[in-house]
């Protein structure tokens, strides 16, 4: 990664030396997991937060263990700012968003909140969901967690991921970030779903599973009252999105997953409950 930031480096000089682009995507900086996530929802400047990042000592060698990260994940904004000259959201927006027809794509609070149609994200509060005012914290992480999607939007993705849409994002790309890169065996206990899952792995922004002897690939995330869950099974060629406006647990995702693999148990109804 020096390379594309020469200016960035850990305490640990053979750390520095060791990291590389992909050990950013796929969460094996060495760093403890969700390093420095707190600053960014305290608003405190990214640039901020990547000097203290530098600071941290480590917890295990470059790609020898994952940690899930928020901040340093961003840096691959920087790589991309480094290597085309161009910003990250508008590389993003002509090379991917644009020809795939994600038309109501956007990288900020002021632009989502103009929308006359977006909806508000809720919290629980003395067990009631109620309405909050939308955030503006994760925006300086954008690649990590700053893009507001619609659900048409987030169809013309799981198209694409599904391999069709090679003209935009070719299946050699597809199959080389699903490949399991790193085991995960952590997080076992927060996805096991009715003990489906054989093994879990990440790959580059994507989590790889076995699940019940079927390979899934699946990603969720919840930010500032708002939940988003993407799953496909790249073999039978589909897969779901769920958007929700809270970040409510919700077994959407697992039932249509059982219900699709005719694996489901008991009645159907009783997964959402």
């Amino acid at each position: 990664m020096a390379e594309y930031i020469p200016e960035f480096s850990f305490r640990d000089k053979a750390h520095t030396d060791h990291l590389t682009i992909r050990n950013i995507l796929n969460h094996t900086s060495g760093l403890v997991p969700h390093a420095y996530d707190n600053l960014i929802e305290a608003n405190v400047p990214f640039e901020k937060i990547i000097d203290r990042l530098q600071e941290l000592p480590s917890c295990c060698s470059v790609g020898k263990c994952y940690g899930y990260q928020n901040a340093f994940y961003s840096l691959i904004a920087e790589v991309i700012r480094s290597a085309t000259g161009e910003e990250y959201s508008s590389l993003l927006s002509a090379r991917i968003l644009q020809p795939l027809g994600m038309n109501t794509v956007s990288f900020s609070k002021k632009k989502f909140i103009s929308l006359n149609n977006y909806a508000s994200p809720h919290e629980k509060v003395d067990h009631r969901l109620i309405p909050v005012t939308p955030k503006g914290t994760y925006y300086s992480t954008t690649a990590a967690s700053g893009l507001n999607a619609s659900i048409q939007d987030m169809a013309q993705w799981l198209l694409a991921m599904l391999g069709n849409k090679e003209d935009v994002i070719p299946v050699s790309v597809i199959d080389e970030v699903c490949k399991p890169l790193i085991k995960t065996p952590q997080e076992l206990y927060k996805y096991n779903w009715k003990n489906r899952l054989k093994s879990i792995h990440y790959g580059m922004g994507w989590r790889i599973f076995n699940y019940a002897g079927h390979n899934l690939v699946y990603h969720s995330g919840n930010v500032c009252g708002y939940f988003a869950a993407m799953a496909f099974l790249p073999e039978h060629n589909t897969g779901i999105v769920v958007l929700q406006n809270s970040r409510i647990y919700n077994r959407y995702v697992y039932a249509f997953l059982d219900m699709y693999l005719d694996i489901w148990q008991g009645d159907p109804q009783s997964y959402l409950k």
